[in-house]
């Protein structure tokens, strides 16, 4: 639609009937085309040719001219529609959503706030409970905290029955950080601070403070989250995956594991199905700063600490398992230097944690086999051997792909070229078969590895094969030459 409101308004000055009638295969009048496109001038003018009725026709979706205004968001086609026709604003549009629903589904922060200011904020007789909750649990989930703080306030009953917003707010661990930094950014050291001002930690405040009023069994309900039915050797069984402090800890969400058990500490001790706590969850999930709370809760940190899951993992051997979040996919590790940088981090992350959590563990524990008859580090070598194998297999590759012909200098390890200058004052029929890493029109060593070798100077190490891998994998990444530069005999 062009949105020329002068030829439009020649044909309506000649048949007013048209104002009404539907344009497209959608049954839509113009002012739903015009609404949706954000044509202000033409929704203007148009509105002034129409009666209320009018305006409130709507398509084959059921959806009137402001409720596709809602969803794409604009304020000002909402605004002059509103101001004619206030009805607009309680007739419900596809599957029975309020205009206000849908622009919240949509995530459009000022069209929502408009919207629940003028629909008297949810009071109207045709909003119920549920879909009142709909409408908060939507712009949580679309972050507009500003807005689901507002609905709390003015329906404090919606807070109670808030299980499901827990629910969204425990995987939303960024909701609840400050804002980095530039030399956070540059240094990665961003440390995930609680700020008082935060609008999804003071909306988590006010349903958690309404929450924790209930009685024990109907917390312990909520926290639980909805049963997963799976079946078990033929048997129906229910497992509770969603449990909502456990979630977070997954998530590495310690602002939101700090407010919850700020009250009540014992909440630390509940298990999950795998007989873990959110301490074992979070060092699987390698969230240490969640790990750190156990310094803050006490005596109950030594109920904690015994605790095995129903493999006989201890917290140490928990700290040596690569979990599926952890480790790089396999197209990632076709990586030139992945699986070997990944290794790397798994060794760092070890022997970094190891030494921690083993401070606090009784000694009888340190290396206290689990089911498997595995100690802790023995199930890191288990769990890590087809990172290895990667990792080994690009070391070899590369050891491969940087051998000159002529070998190493066995005094001062630097690359030779005599065997090819050899190799060229010998006859035709004596020569060895090409390499492919030799050039077979030049006789002389490729671009990729001139490069390496003179661009970059590069100096083998027999003794640090790790340092000259990953030296290698800099250098191949390296624009090929626009000519070959000459090596020079040693």
């Amino acid at each position: 639609m062009k949105g020329n409101w002068k030829a439009a308004k020649d044909i309506f000055e000649k048949h007013e009937e048209l104002v009404r009638f539907s344009i497209n295969r959608n049954c839509e009048t113009t002012l739903h085309v015009a609404a949706y496109e954000g044509n202000t001038l033409f929704v203007k003018n148009l509105v002034t040719l129409m009666e209320n009725k009018d305006m409130e026709l709507q398509n084959s979706s059921s959806n009137t001219a402001l409720c596709l205004a809602a969803v794409a968001g604009h304020v000002e086609m909402a605004e002059i529609m509103v101001t004619k026709n206030k009805t607009l604003l309680d007739i419900a549009g596809s599957e029975g959503k309020m205009p206000l629903y849908m622009a919240a589904l949509s995530g459009r922060h000022d069209m929502v706030k408009y919207l629940y200011e003028n629909s008297e904020r949810m009071t109207g007789g045709f909003w119920t409970h549920e879909s009142r909750g709909c409408v908060l649990l939507s712009c949580v989930e679309a972050e507009l905290f500003d807005v689901a703080l507002q609905i709390v306030n003015d329906r404090p009953e919606l807070a109670v029955s808030g299980g499901i917003v827990l629910g969204v707010l425990a995987r939303k661990p960024h909701a609840f950080m400050n804002k980095r930094t530039f030399i956070e950014k540059l240094t990665n050291k961003y440390k995930r601070l609680i700020d008082e001002e935060n609008q999804a930690l003071k909306l988590l405040r006010i349903i958690w403070a309404h929450i924790v009023k209930l009685p024990k069994a109907k917390i312990d309900d909520i926290l639980r989250g909805p049963a997963d039915p799976i079946m078990e050797d033929d048997k129906l069984t229910q497992k509770y995956s969603s449990r909502i402090l456990f979630v977070a800890a997954g998530m590495g969400n310690t602002a939101f594991i700090v407010e919850l058990i700020r009250q009540y500490p014992e909440r630390v001790l509940e298990l999950d199905d795998n007989n873990q706590t959110i301490f074992h969850v979070a060092i699987s999930h390698r969230h240490f700063s969640i790990y750190s709370l156990l310094y803050e809760i006490g005596s109950i940190k030594d109920s904690v600490i015994n605790l095995e899951d129903g493999k006989g993992n201890n917290m140490l051997h928990l700290v040596g398992i690569l979990e599926e979040t952890t480790m790089i996919m396999s197209n990632q590790l076709q990586n030139i230097s992945g699986a070997v940088l990944q290794m790397r981090q798994e060794l760092v992350w070890f022997e970094l944690h190891l030494s921690e959590v083993k401070a606090i563990l009784p000694p009888s524990l340190r290396e206290k086999k689990n089911t498997a008859g595995l100690s802790p580090h023995e199930l890191f070598t288990e769990n890590h051997k087809g990172l290895v194998s990667k990792a080994l297999i690009v070391t070899v590759s590369f050891a491969a792909a940087i051998t000159f012909v002529g070998g190493y200098n066995q005094d001062n390890d630097y690359i030779t070229v005599s065997s090819i200058a050899h190799c060229r004052r010998r006859p035709s029929s004596s020569l060895p078969p090409p390499s492919p890493f030799v050039s077979v029109a030049h006789r002389r060593p490729s671009f990729p590895l001139l490069t390496v070798a003179v661009a970059l100077r590069l100096r083998c190490h027999r003794r640090h094969p790790s340092s000259l891998l990953l030296t290698v994998a800099v250098a191949l990444r390296l624009r090929r030459p626009s000519s070959p530069s000459p090596i020079v005999n040693r």
